[in-house]
């Protein structure tokens, strides 16, 4: 993954991807994120969790 994000931001001068790679406590960790006033516009969501995150206001279209 690292070398796909580095490959984007040497190509894209109007972008740019901050990877930052958790692996214990994600959901955990991501619930806070989102709750915050500064949440990432991209993130990975487990299935088991999506859905929970809609019904809280999480995701929005």
């Amino acid at each position: 993954m690292t070398e796909v994000v580095n490959n984007f931001n040497e190509n894209n001068d109007l972008y740019y991807v901050r990877l930052v790679p958790k692996t214990s406590g994600y959901s955990a960790s991501l619930a806070g994120t989102l709750k915050g006033s500064n949440p990432p516009n991209i993130v990975q969501i487990d299935d088991r969790y999506f859905k929970n995150y809609v019904n809280e206001g999480y995701l929005t279209s």
